[in-house]
């Protein structure tokens, strides 16, 4: 059995090198440790440089992952939440119902984003963080479409200009924690 050992790499008993990353062990590390599984994880050995990139890519690459995780939870739950409620006869439309059409999309993309965070080995606080990024938006964009500064048409758009900032903006909260 492993503990988490000084800068995250260690053999197991046969001899194959491990990395400790979000928790869990992965198999298959090569190369020394310079502070981001980029550096030596698939047997690339980090070249020493310190360019414009060097700990961002995985900050980067982790963002990115999570927006198509996002992605792919509002396209399969939000297509399988649209059946089940064609099944009973509600039709949700953004036109006519923004606020419900708005919450349902932000916890479509909730759901697909915590999922894939929790495989990721993310926890809880940071997992609920990240999805609550998803809702604020509307606690600004609600009022605003009641006062009829932003048209029920647009909720979805802004709700979207605003949550991948705050995204961002999470994750520079918890910078170690997402590769950065």
């Amino acid at each position: 059995m492993h503990t988490q050992p000084i800068h995250g790499a260690a053999l197991d008993p046969a001899g194959q090198a491990q990395r400790w990353w979000h928790g869990k062990w992965h198999a298959g590390w090569q190369g020394k440790w310079h502070g981001g599984w980029h550096s030596g994880w698939r047997g690339k050995q980090h070249s020493g440089g310190h360019g414009k990139w060097h700990g961002r890519s995985p900050f980067v690459r982790h963002y990115l992952e999570m927006v198509a995780a996002m992605v792919v939870g509002m396209l399969v739950l939000g297509a399988a939440t649209q059946a089940l409620l064609a099944l009973a006869g509600v039709e949700l439309s953004e036109s006519r119902d923004p606020e419900l059409t708005a919450l349902k999309m932000a916890f479509d993309m909730s759901v697909g984003m915590a999922v894939w965070m929790r495989y990721r080995g993310h926890g809880w606080v940071s997992t609920v963080e990240m999805c609550g990024a998803m809702f604020v938006p509307l606690l600004a964009l609600f009022p605003l479409l009641w006062l009829g500064v932003v048209s029920a048409d647009s909720m979805i758009t802004l709700e979207h200009l605003v949550m991948l900032p705050l995204m961002f903006l999470v994750m520079l909260r918890r910078r170690g924690e997402y590769g950065g």
